[in-house]
């Protein structure tokens, strides 16, 4: 049995300690917060996880623990052009699946991550930041998010820019909702997001947009999404605070150094007009302690570099692809070149019309590149 520190007891953090305690790996969290506290009430604090990230979850018996008041799926993406004509509607029926995806709210699932590892007799250290003795161990494992203190205290660089954007998000309801639907403007003024929640006529709203909201009255904001959503579910009324937040790109050089490894928005942060940040943590968490579980059947022990390497290899490319796909789409939507606007617009009506490209695209979106 390894000995195996986490720094770091988020989503990424706690799924990794669970599927390695469940392994068979002796495994300790610390995280430099205090407990955190379920929050009540409306929260548009929610993540958008797709098929492959649901199937690990359930694998951990995590999703379960959930209540249905914290949890919705989808069977439907639709994605509108703001700027143009183009449109696209992607739907579970083409991939014979039930559902795409679930909007989860993320305090919701991280309290159902903790009471999952406290369960299976996880150790957590609350208000322990990272610290070097904390290498004492076979393997440490650094999940503690865009920032962090432990990747830049062992001196692993990153490739990283800022967008000229901030995520602003909220809650809100609409007077003509589709139910099991989630939506998408693209177009100049950066992607916004409709993801519907288990209360009927309820959204949580992420827009991602390079104009200044914040200092903007609340009513402000809400004509702004009204008109940009063409009232395609009616009028949108604002039910909750709105919150902001700068949007980077950053990617760790390297997965891996002597007795370490990166998962989560440590090893990588890509920009959210997919939602596909949280699901990359997801199969950071599965790939490393399936190749750590792998490795006992070829005598191999931690810290091998063998183990690190392979995870490495398997994930970064994966990361980087998606990265580099958000980063095209970011370009692209936000143009106002008029000719980039209509190949744009064609380009995603032709998409609508052909199943097998539509095929491929949501195979993507549900299970990542690899």
């Amino acid at each position: 049995m390894s000995q195996i520190n986490i720094v770091g007891a988020g989503l990424s953090g706690l799924s990794f300690a669970i599927k390695a305690r469940v392994g068979g790996e002796n495994v300790t969290l610390f995280d430099k917060s205090a407990p955190p506290s379920i929050s009540s009430g409306l929260c548009a604090n929610v993540i958008s996880i797709n098929k492959r990230s649901a199937d690990f979850l359930k694998s951990l018996g995590i999703l379960e623990r959930l209540e249905d008041s914290s949890r919705t799926s989808f069977h439907e993406i639709v994605v509108n052009d703001s700027d143009g004509i183009g449109r696209v509607c992607f739907s579970s029926k083409v991939l014979q699946e039930d559902y795409l995806g679930f909007v989860i709210e993320a305090d919701a699932l991280r309290h159902a991550m903790l009471e999952q590892a406290k369960s299976i007799g996880i150790q957590i250290f609350w208000q322990h930041p990272f610290a070097l003795e904390l290498l004492k161990c076979d393997l440490l494992v650094a999940a503690d998010g865009p920032n962090s203190a432990a990747r830049e205290a062992l001196g692993i660089k990153t490739f990283q820019y800022p967008y000229a954007q901030s995520a602003n998000v909220c809650v809100v309801e609409a007077t003509r909702p589709i139910e099991g639907t989630a939506f998408q403007w693209f177009g100049k003024e950066g992607p916004l997001a409709l993801l519907p929640l288990s209360e009927a006529g309820r959204y949580a709203v992420i827009w991602s947009s390079p104009k200044d909201f914040g200092i903007q009255p609340e009513y402000y904001f809400e004509n702004e999404i009204n008109r940009r959503t063409r009232e395609d579910l009616g009028k949108l009324s604002i039910l909750t605070k709105r919150l902001s937040f700068p949007l980077q790109q950053k990617h760790a050089l390297k997965y891996f150094i002597d007795g370490v490894a990166l998962i989560g928005d440590s090893a990588h942060t890509i920009h959210p007009l997919a939602g596909q940040g949280g699901n990359l943590g997801f199969a950071d968490a599965e790939v490393l302690a399936d190749e750590i579980s792998l490795s006992k059947i070829e005598g191999l022990s931690l810290p091998n570099k063998r183990i690190l390497r392979r995870y490495q290899r398997k994930r970064r490319l994966e990361a980087v692809t998606f990265g580099l796909t958000m980063e095209a789409f970011y370009r692209s939507c936000g143009s106002q070149n008029p000719g980039v606007q209509l190949v744009r617009s064609l380009g995603m009506n032709y998409v609508q019309e052909n199943d097998h490209l539509k095929r491929i695209a949501m195979s993507i979106a549900a299970s990542g590149f690899c």
